[in-house]
């Protein structure tokens, strides 16, 4: 259903569009696909580090939302933290890795969005 209402109000903005620059849209747009989703298998590729708040966890995950570690630091051994501020500070290395993945990709498909539609709007 979220898709539906994005891809109307797509639809409603370029329909308020003239004619030229809706044309200019339509044909730079599977250009502008191919390069998000080469982007995006890019990003599949790289590795993002979260680390907790007290500084003695850090988690590992890849472009995939994938977690592929977690480190402790040998000072975790030697805490009086419970069993249950451990997973605490593992939740916010995880939270904060995959914070990190969202934003690099948002950030560079936006880059590219920006690329195409600043061209039309020139």
């Amino acid at each position: 259903m979220k898709t539906n209402n994005h891809q109307l109000r797509q639809n409603d903005l370029l329909s308020s569009l003239d004619p030229k620059t809706r044309q200019a849209i339509q044909m730079q747009a599977p250009q502008m696909e191919a390069e998000m989703m080469v982007e995006i298998e890019r990003l599949q590729g790289v590795v993002f580090k979260g680390v907790s708040k007290n500084g003695l966890i850090m988690a590992t995950v890849d472009g995939n939302h994938q977690v592929l570690d977690i480190i402790c630091d040998p000072a975790c051994k030697t805490s009086d933290m419970s069993l249950k501020e451990m997973t605490s500070y593992m939740m916010e290395a995880i939270n904060e890795a995959m914070y990190l993945v969202d934003l690099n990709i948002e950030s560079e498909l936006s880059t590219i969005q920006y690329k195409y539609l600043s061209r039309i709007i020139k």
